[in-house]
């Protein structure tokens, strides 16, 4: 505005001035003159008015135009540099009755302002105002804007926190039930081995649940870890498989920890350790879109039917749909805060043409 001031109407200097909060100073916001831009100065190079002070400081308080012809005859005036500039055109910038600051022109030439200048000033003031207030709108929108998003991540984190300690005592028990079934064998050989990987497990399981998240290898190491114990548990019958496409960098690329694990729990534990025969379990992560990481987790077990019945005989066994599962579901609610459109868990029951079951494929979208 400053610029455009001079350069269409050929004033030598503009300036704009705004209050400060508490209205005591008006701020030089905005020159331009045969000096240059006081965009270029630093904050206490810009010259700042006192309430009241001078013609700038007496048009802000009578909330009226000054058009002083001949400054030389006006005690208000004084000025910064000591170039005495003879002509001074003053206009308040006014929005809803409120007086927000003031553009202020001089000129060496004595009476050259005309009330042409004083015409398209006065308009230029009332746009400027309204330009201004909205900016300010938009300020304080993007500010409360801010504050929500930070209220709003600081909530996210405080139940992804709480989500994670009920999910981690969940995954505890079911491996420290899995030593339980193993030691009362008797087999202390093996019974060492699975001890020492479940320390192992365990420092890490610890060391995870205080970050947000892990790499993937981090994350397919601790899979390993649990998997081994199970198979230590289930025999030779049991066999699995953790498969990474090979476009994705394992160590690079982050997930929330913990998230795949109870799927595997619900596949070992409600689909395979009830089956006879071989059983097969196969992780596989891919990128099925740019950003978006699929975890795809296929059993060869018994069926979330059968486990459901197993369930209404035996009081002891566990639905197949675990609290576990339904943490991970919120928390990948949370983290995925809209980026996933389509239901980021979908769990498949596989059948073969006679309906027999064989099997559940669980797809997550991270």
């Amino acid at each position: 505005v400053a610029k455009n001031l001079i350069g269409k109407l050929g004033f030598e200097d503009c300036m704009i001035y705004l209050w400060n909060d508490d209205k005591t100073i008006l701020l030089q916001k905005a020159g331009y003159g045969v000096k240059g831009s006081m965009q270029t100065e630093t904050d206490k190079d810009r010259y700042n008015i006192n309430k009241g002070k001078g013609i700038v400081g007496a048009t802000v308080e009578s909330r009226q135009v000054m058009l002083v012809n001949d400054t030389s005859a006006d005690k208000r005036y004084f000025t910064a540099d000591d170039k005495i500039r003879l002509s001074e055109l003053c206009v308040p910038i006014i929005h809803h009755d409120e007086v927000m600051g003031a553009i202020n022109t001089e000129h060496t030439e004595k009476g050259f302002y005309t009330d042409r200048h004083l015409q398209i000033l006065t308009t230029i003031a009332s746009m400027l105002a309204d330009r201004i207030d909205k900016l300010d709108a938009e300020q304080q929108a993007r500010e409360k804007e801010i504050e929500v998003l930070k209220l709003n991540g600081e909530l996210a984190n405080s139940q992804l926190t709480a989500l994670r300690s009920q999910m981690n005592p969940h995954f505890l028990f079911n491996a420290m039930n899995s030593i339980q079934q193993f030691t009362l064998r008797g087999d202390m050989e093996n019974a060492n081995l699975y001890i020492s990987k479940f320390s192992t497990l365990l420092r890490k399981v610890l060391h995870s649940s205080k970050l947000n998240y892990l790499s993937l290898e981090e994350e397919t190491e601790q899979l390993h870890l649990y998997l081994d114990i199970e198979q230590l548990r289930l025999g030779k019958d049991f066999t699995y498989t953790i498969e990474t496409n090979s476009e994705i960098e394992a160590d690079a690329c982050k997930i929330p920890g913990m998230l795949i694990q109870p799927f595997v729990e619900n596949s070992v534990k409600h689909g395979l350790a009830l089956k006879e025969g071989e059983r097969k379990l196969k992780i596989e992560f891919c990128f099925t879109a740019e950003n978006m990481l699929t975890a795809t987790i296929t059993d060869n077990g018994i069926g979330r039917d059968k486990a459901g019945q197993l369930k209404a005989q035996h009081e002891k066994l566990l639905p197949h749909k675990s609290e576990g599962i339904k943490l991970v579901e919120e928390r990948l609610r949370l983290l995925n805060q809209g980026s996933v459109t389509e239901k980021p868990i979908t769990i498949q029951d596989m059948f073969d043409a006679s309906g027999n079951a064989l099997g559940t494929k669980v797809n997550i979208m991270i």
